[in-house]
C-alpha cells in the first residue's frame, strides 16, 4: 500500500536541504517527491505524536524544537505552538508514547531537555537535565570529555533511557509530574565500553535495550537486571561479521527492530553498509544475516516500512528503497530518490 513519509534533513550552509519533504512510497519502486511540506532550517530529526497529527522537529542549527500539525495528508505542515529552546545542535527528539511530553537531545553540549506538551500537542514548558559527568576521566586522573547526548529511548515503565556519546554512558531517568510541567530526575547511569560511542538506541519487546556504537560500530544489548530498575551490559556483538577490522573512519549509524522483532537493521557511514542481524527468541543475542551497499553515501537513517528499507544517504543527496525479501532481508535496489542531504525518514 502507498504511503506518505517525511524527510528531514540539512538546510542553508549545512546542506542542500529546503526543509521538511513529504515523499510517497510504491510497491515494487523508488519514493517519488511530492513537494516541501514545512521550510523549516535543517530538521535534522522528527518523531510524530502518538495520537494526533503532529509532528516535532528537532532543528539542529538553530537550537529549536519545533512542533507542526499535519494537513493535507503530510503535504502541508502548519507550525504548532511556542518554539522549545534547546541546546547546540540539538540532533533526536522522542515523543512519549503517552502523548505528554517529548525529550531531545543535543550534541553539542550535552544536554538532555524535556518539553511539556499540551492537549493539542503543542509545547509548552522545558526542563533540562543535570549535565552528565565524566566520572571514568576524572577516575583516571584525564582531562574530561566533551558530554555528547544523541538520542533518547521511552522506556515500557514510563522512564526514559539516553546515550551520551562523549562520555559512554546510557542514563536512565524519571520523568516527574510537578505544577508547571514534567521534569527529569537520573536513576541511573550505566558504564559503556570505553571508547565506543553509544548513539541510537531501540527496544525489544522483552526490555532488553540495543545500542549502536558509534566508534566502535558494535551493538550493545543492555537487559533489565532486577526489581530495582536497573539495566546491565549483557552483550557486545561487532556490527561487521568475521572479525573483520574497521577502517578509519567507519561509524555506525542508525539501528532499527522490524515489528515482528525479529530482525535488527544497522547503517554503517563511509563504508556505506547495510547489516541485517537475526533475534534469538531470548532477545539477548544477535547473529549476522547480510550486509549489502546502500547505493549512496553516508547513510545517516532508515526505516523499513511495509516490505521496504528506505536508507537516507546524507553525502549522496539521495534516498534509496530495497525490497525485503521473505526472511527480511533487503535484497532488490527498487531505484533511488533525490533530495537534499537527507538525515530522517518519518512514516505518517
Amino acid at each position: 500500500m502507498n504511503a506518505t513519509l517525511l524527510v528531514g534533513g540539512y538546510t542553508g550552509g549545512a546542506g542542500a536541504g529546503t526543509g521538511i519533504e513529504a515523499v510517497r512510497t510504491h510497491d515494487g519502486a523508488a519514493l517519488t517527491a511530492l513537494g516541501t511540506s514545512a521550510l523549516v532550517d535543517s530538521p535534522s530529526y522528527l518523531a510524530r505524536h502518538p495520537q494526533l497529527d503532529v509532528v516535532y522537529a528537532a532543528c539542529e542549527m538553530t537550537r529549536q524544537v519545533r512542533a507542526f500539525t499535519v494537513h493535507d495528508g503530510g503535504q502541508r505542515l502548519e507550525p504548532l505552538g511556542e518554539l522549545g529552546a534547546a541546546g547546540e545542535y540539538v540532533c533526536h527528539v522522542t515523543v512519549d508514547p503517552g502523548g505528554r511530553w517529548l525529550v531531545a537531545s543535543s550534541y553539542g553540549d550535552g544536554l538532555v531537555h524535556l518539553f511539556t506538551l499540551d492537549a493539542s500537542g503543542a509545547i509548552v514548558s522545558g526542563f533540562d537535565g543535570p549535565a552528565a559527568v565524566d566520572a571514568a576521566a576524572i577516575a583516571a586522573g584525564a582531562t574530561p570529555r566533551p558530554s555528547r547526548a544523541h538520542a533518547a529511548l521511552a522506556l515500557p515503565d514510563g522512564r526514559v533511557a539516553t546515550t551520551d556519546l562523549g562520555h559512554d554512558l546510557l542514563r536512565v531517568w524519571s520523568v516527574v509530574s510537578g505544577a508547571t510541567g514534567f521534569t527529569l530526575v537520573l536513576d541511573q547511569e550505566l558504564a559503556l565500553p570505553a571508547g565506543s560511542g553509544p548513539r541510537l538506541l531501540e527496544l525489544h519487546p522483552n526490555g532488553c535495550i540495543y545500542v549502536v556504537t558509534e566508534y566502535s560500530v558494535q551493538l550493545l544489548v543492555i537487559a533489565p537486571a532486577g526489581a530495582d530498575g536497573t539495566y546491565a551490559l549483557t552483550g557486545i556483538f561487532p556490527v561487521l561479521a568475521g572479525g573483520e577490522a574497521i577502517a578509519d573512519g567507519d561509524t555506525g549509524a542508525h539501528i532499527s527492530i522490524d515489528a515482528a522483532a525479529a530482525r535488527v537493521y544497522v547503517t554503517v557511514r563511509q563504508r556505506n553498509s547495510l547489516h541485517t542481524f537475526g533475534i534469538a527468541e531470548d532477545g539477548r543475542t544477535l547473529h549476522p544475516l547480510a550486509e549489502i551497499s546502500t547505493g549512496g553515501n553516508w547513510p545517516r537513517h532508515h526505516l523499513q516500512h511495509g516490505g521496504q528499507i528506505h536508507v537516507a544517504n546524507q553525502l549522496s543527496d539521495t534516498v534509496t528503497t530495497f525490497a525485503l525479501d521473505a526472511d527480511g532481508i533487503p535484497s532488490t535496489l527498487l531505484g533511488e530518490l533525490a533530495t537534499g542531504a537527507p538525515t530522517c525518514l518519518l512514516a505518517l
